[in-house]
């Protein structure tokens, strides 16, 4: 039995300003850089460099479960991930774990706010489907 793990990016693109953040996609959500002025320009939003995939929980398959998660990362100025959270998952705590230790090492293009690599909060769905089902 093959796991396969899809792994959809949900990043808006925004440009700041004053009044409004529109979004370039409709697929997703991002949090504009904490520490981005008023009135800059995103340059570049995060793209993975490197996924490391998920290791497939023995409870999952055991029960022949498919499953998602939707986690929330915190990206560094480097594009390493400082922080992840899982915001919603199916089955509940069943891929949880899994999920949390791969993005943990996964590494992103940092994001360029006027030039300059700032922090960035993103979301992320891993899509858990066992073949051969």
């Amino acid at each position: 039995m093959e796991l396969r793990v899809r792994i959809l990016t949900t990043v808006v693109a925004l440009t700041l300003s004053a009044c409004s953040a529109a979004p370039a996609s409709p697929s997703g959500s991002a949090k504009p850089p904490a520490n981005a002025p008023a009135t800059a320009v995103i340059d570049s939003l995060p793209e993975a460099t490197s996924r490391t995939p998920p290791i497939m929980p023995v409870e999952a398959l055991a029960k022949r479960q498919d499953g998602f998660v939707v986690v929330e990362l915190d990206l560094r100025t480097d594009g390493s991930v400082s922080a992840a959270r899982v915001l919603e998952s199916m089955p509940p705590g069943l891929y949880d774990k899994s999920a949390l230790a791969a993005v943990m090492q996964w590494r992103f293009q940092p994001t360029l706010v006027d030039g300059v690599a700032v922090a960035r909060t993103i979301t992320q769905r891993l899509d858990f489907v066992l073949s051969g089902k």
